[in-house]
């Protein structure tokens, strides 16, 4: 039986990506950059060195990763600030959810920063009991350090909590942590997620709840 859930953030909590992209594409304007190609779903889930060795390959090499993301998270978190938001259905999921004493949690690859902002527009305190990022971790996605991380910090073994992705980076960093993970089509295609290993895949939070999760 579950007893957690373990949530990344973009993509899954927020409907961030479009933001995201727009401060990538802000970035290769910055920097004159022909890498880029608008689909924003090619880096779901992986780190900054991945991104932008794709993107910005001279610039990487100059300044490395930290400093370009710490540059394109600032544009993503003043273009996504105002309209900060959780995903449609969610907060009436975890409603119900949290009636049955799940503990939540966000397994992010996010900066602390940008979990922050989250954790503070969209009210997180009133269903989570705590989160992780990138920050936290040696590894992120695919290393299972994320969701290993974070049900520590909930108290609870792996194989008692569940993970909510949008990424195949992601269903691969739960399933090396020994959970079962729920997938979410908000960034990739269906046949990708089931490819990937999903042992369920929703189009919205209207569609999973305790039950559902039960059954798994």
């Amino acid at each position: 039986m579950f007893k957690g859930l373990i949530f990344d953030m973009d993509g899954v909590l927020i409907d961030s990506m479009p933001s995201h992209t727009e401060a990538l594409n802000v970035m290769c304007e910055r920097y004159n950059s022909t890498h880029w190609g608008g689909d924003v779903s090619q880096f779901a889930g992986l780190g900054p060195d991945q991104v932008f060795a794709v993107l910005l390959p001279e610039q990487l090499a100059e300044r490395g990763a930290e400093s370009l993301n710490d540059e394109a998270e600032a544009i993503f978190r003043e273009l996504y600030a105002p309209k900060a938001e959780l995903m449609p259905g969610l907060a009436e999921f975890l409603d119900g959810i949290k009636t049955h004493g799940i503990k939540c949690s966000i397994g992010s690859s996010g900066c602390i920063e940008n979990v922050s902002l989250t954790w503070e527009k969209c009210g997180l305190e009133r269903w989570f009991e705590a989160s992780v990022c990138a920050n936290d971790v040696t590894h992120c996605k695919p290393s299972p350090e994320i969701f290993l991380t974070a049900a520590k910090r909930l108290g609870l073994q792996p194989e008692e909590c569940i993970v909510f992705e949008d990424a195949v980076s992601g269903v691969e960093a739960a399933k090396a942590a020994g959970m079962k993970v729920v997938t979410i089509t908000t960034t990739l295609p269906r046949e990708r997620l089931e490819a990937a290993g999903a042992d369920l895949i929703i189009d919205s939070f209207g569609e999973v709840n305790y039950e559902v999760l039960s059954n798994l």
